[in-house]
């Protein structure tokens, strides 16, 4: 969805131009009322500053499935329901990649994600179920991980706090992806946008 707001707004400096241009004879811009009709930003997914996102990566360390989920959310900034669907079959231990194939990507294109050293150990540390190819279960391996909201509403914080003392505002799954971007792009000195799109 931001894809589609950064185009409106391409489009409404291109038709602004014409019309300063008297290319298009007309004194409204068409394209300045059309940001209505896209639906709303969504409000409350935020990136984590660092000391929160320490303290997730801190208290997510039970090995339990939803935990390796949130380490490796940190680690490699996938979205979550690639993450969390990921199979077995999708890693290449030898190259360290997760190769997400195209039907299961959502730019529909075969996708490598690079794995760095903690979560190849990570992975190599997961219990591989002898009954499915999930990597993320607690059913081995049989159905993929379900209730991530839950437990990043409920359990983790609670975690958090136990450990630390701290209450730390609620936050959603993509807000460790955007974590990642956003101190990827700090480090680089680039604009992060998936923090703007949770589809990003």
């Amino acid at each position: 969805m931001e894809a589609a707001r950064r185009a409106l707004g391409v489009l409404r400096l291109m038709v602004g131009w014409a019309i300063d241009e008297r290319l298009i004879e007309r004194a409204d811009n068409p394209a300045s009322g059309m940001q209505r009709n896209l639906p709303a930003k969504k409000r409350g997914d935020r990136g984590l500053n660092l000391d929160d996102a320490c303290m997730v990566w801190r208290a997510a360390n039970s090995g339990f499935a939803f935990d390796s989920f949130t380490r490796l959310m940190l680690l490699t900034g996938c979205r979550a329901g690639e993450l969390a669907q990921a199979r077995w079959s999708w890693v290449d231990f030898a190259q360290a990649l997760l190769v997400i194939p195209a039907e299961h990507y959502k730019c529909k294109h075969v996708h490598g994600v690079p794995l760095v050293p903690q979560a190849v150990e990570i992975l190599e540390n997961i219990y591989r179920g002898g009954k499915g190819d999930y990597i993320l279960s607690t059913t081995d391996g049989e159905k993929p991980i379900r209730g991530i909201a839950k437990y990043n509403e409920a359990r983790l914080p609670c975690a958090i706090q136990e450990q630390t003392g701290t209450v730390i505002s609620p936050f959603a799954s993509h807000s460790l992806r955007s974590t990642v971007a956003t101190r990827v792009a700090e480090s680089l000195g680039a604009q992060s946008h998936a923090r703007d799109d949770p589809g990003a």
